[in-house]
This record gives structure tokens, C-alpha cells and sequence, in this order.
């Protein structure tokens, strides 16, 4: 504990130093701030930061790049739409290092940022990540490659070629059209496979009254059913697992199509298929059974009825709290734990 407490004692001096009005003072204090590598400094850099300037919380996202730890994940992605942009650099390149795939659909919005610096780090971080080519055709605006993007099978494209379809010309009018339209037809099979990744929720169909394709359709598309964008899509996903764990820090994990979404962090129903508890708290368990008996905004579409549960021994349920799954859930299995 006396460690711990050093280190925030050591925090706290740094971010009154980094509001110094002696610029030695400063310049001394963020180097000694981004050279800090220990994992241990993630929670009070975040806890501790607050309301503080710009200038702190731009070297906080920096330091928490260098650290590297996926548990700063949330935070950065939440930076991006600081109102600095020196804050919204940072975090881009604090992003860039820790190099998740569920960076991308935050770090595409910010291509769309109004300074070039901005949209550059986005861009980079999003190469580096693995996501370069959607990233560079919508930095370019280059319809050509949106198009083949969207053909090959990439929702994301979806939306960007939307935007543009009002300022281009006929030619590419014509053309932008044809590929969505022809896009929709080869996502239809597998729609109930795309997902958002900003509300974790399945994609639905849209329409376009004010796009004709011939002269009495409308143009059909896939969008998020919470929020109707694409941009944020995650394809290929067979099933999607609600887990209950205090001592999962990353805001989802994706594997062989199977997304794991931590929802202790995001705190809100979402188109889940299973429900796993690991680790949890009475109250936080009592909060999640209340948004199922509600689930006023049908953020969750399937029926409790149809959806199993798996416990964990030992997951921190008191007695009376364990049979309660039973009687919400499909089918109720107890494994081993791994705490």
C-alpha cells in the first residue's frame, strides 16, 4: 500500500508541476511524466486526471501509450473527441501503440476530424493497426477504391459512399449507387452476422427515400439498428457473449467470430446470444436482471427465453443471487472457475 501511495503522491506532484508557469518546470515534468512504464499507474493517471488542462491530459494520453496496457483502452478511445485537439493527437497515437481492433471504428471518425494533424495521426494509427486501405480512401476521398472496398464485402464503405453521393457528378452518381445497391444484395444473406461496434447491437435494413435506384426503388442499405451508421461495423460475428467479470479490463474480445463483450464497462443491454458470469458483484448482477425485466429501448432483441447461461463456481454471487438465473434464462450451466 505504502508503494501505491507513493505513486500517486509521485502523479500528483507531476500534474502540479505541468501547470507551472516556469516552462523549464513543465518541460522537466511531462518527460518525467511519459517515461513512467508501470502497468500499476494506468488506474490513478485516469482517476486522478479530472477536470485538469489540456496540456495533462494530452501527456496522460501519451504516458498511457507508452505503458501500453489495454486497460487504458476506454479512456483513450473517449479522448478522441476531447474539444483539444493537441488531446485528440495524443490519444490517436497513444492508440496507434496499443494497436487494438477495437480502435478502429473510434479512430475512422477522426478522418473526418477538421485538423489535417488529427486526421494524419488517425490515419497512421489506423495503417498500423491493419486498417489502412479504408482509411487512406477516405482520406483521399477516393470513390474508385471506396467502391471496390464495399464490393469486396467491407460495410464500412457503406456510409463514407453515402456522404458522397450528393457531391458528385452523374458519372460517379450512377456508379456509387450500382455498387451500394449491389452491396446490399450481397450482405442480405449474412446481415444477421454485422455488428456495431460502438452499441454492440445487430445490424437492420434502412432506406434512402431521397436515393432512387431505376426509377421506383429506393436505395436499400445495412446500418446499426441503435444508431443507423455502418462505419462502425464488425463482420462475421456468430455469436455474441454478455460477461459478467470485475477483472476483465478490455471493453470486448473477439475470436473465431465469437465476440466477448465486457458488459460491467459498457453498462448497457446490447444484442447479446449467452451470458457468461465470471465475476461479479450482488448489486452489479441485481442492475443487469433490472435492464432485462425493462429493456425499455429493445437494446437487447432476443427473448431471455432464448438465450443460456453459463456460471462460474465461485463468482462472487451469494447464494440466493445463483438461483436466480434459472428462472430468467433458457438454460443454466455451472463449470469450474478460473479465479
Amino acid at each position: 500500500m505504502e508503494k501505491k501511495d507513493t505513486l500517486i503522491e509521485q502523479i500528483r506532484d507531476l500534474f502540479v508541476r505541468l501547470e507551472s508557469s516556469d516552462f523549464n518546470e513543465r518541460y522537466q515534468a511531462r518527460r518525467e511524466l511519459v517515461a513512467l512504464r508501470e502497468t500499476r499507474a494506468v488506474a490513478p493517471l485516469i482517476s486522478m486526471i479530472g477536470t485538469r488542462s489540456s496540456t495533462i491530459r494530452a501527456t496522460v494520453c501519451t504516458t498511457l501509450g507508452n505503458i501500453g496496457d489495454d486497460s487504458a483502452l476506454r479512456f483513450l478511445v473517449g479522448c478522441l473527441r476531447d474539444p483539444d485537439k493537441d488531446v485528440r493527437v495524443a490519444a490517436c497515437q497513444a492508440l496507434d501503440k496499443l494497436g487494438d481492433p477495437i480502435s478502429i471504428a473510434p479512430l475512422m471518425a477522426r478522418l473526418q476530424d477538421g485538423y489535417p494533424e488529427i486526421r494524419n495521426a488517425a490515419f497512421t494509427a489506423l495503417k498500423n493497426i491493419g486498417d489502412g486501405r479504408l482509411a487512406r480512401a477516405i482520406l483521399n476521398n477516393d470513390i474508385d477504391d471506396l467502391i471496390r472496398i464495399v464490393l469486396k464485402g467491407d460495410p464500412r464503405a457503406v456510409e463514407p459512399l453515402l456522404e458522397r453521393i450528393k457531391s458528385e457528378n452523374n458519372i460517379h452518381l450512377t456508379t456509387i449507387k450500382r455498387a451500394l445497391f449491389d452491396a446490399y444484395n450481397e450482405f442480405r444473406p449474412k446481415s444477421g452476422e454485422l455488428l456495431c461496434l460502438n452499441h454492440f447491437t445487430r445490424f437492420a435494413k434502412y432506406t434512402r427515400q431521397d436515393i432512387k435506384i431505376g426509377l421506383l426503388k429506393k436505395l436499400p442499405y445495412y446500418g446499426c439498428r441503435i444508431c443507423g451508421r455502418s462505419i462502425n461495423a464488425l463482420t462475421d460475428i456468430r455469436e455474441v457473449v454478455a460477461v459478467l467479470d470485475l477483472n476483465m479490463h478490455l471493453p470486448a474480445l473477439l475470436d473465431d467470430g465469437v465476440l466477448e463483450v465486457n458488459y460491467i464497462k459498457h453498462n448497457e443491454l446490447f444484442d447479446f446470444d449467452k451470458v457468461e458470469i465470471v465475476n461479479v458483484s450482488d448489486s452489479i448482477f441485481d442492475s443487469f436482471c433490472k435492464k432485462l425485466s425493462l429493456n425499455s429501448n429493445q437494446l437487447l432483441l432476443k427473448k431471455c427465453s432464448e438465450i443460456d447461461c453459463v456460471i462460474h463456481d465461485n463468482c462472487g454471487l451469494s447464494p440466493n443471487k445463483l438461483e436466480i438465473p434459472a428462472n430468467i434464462f433458457r438454460n443454466v450451466e455451472h463449470i469450474a472457475g478460473s479465479n
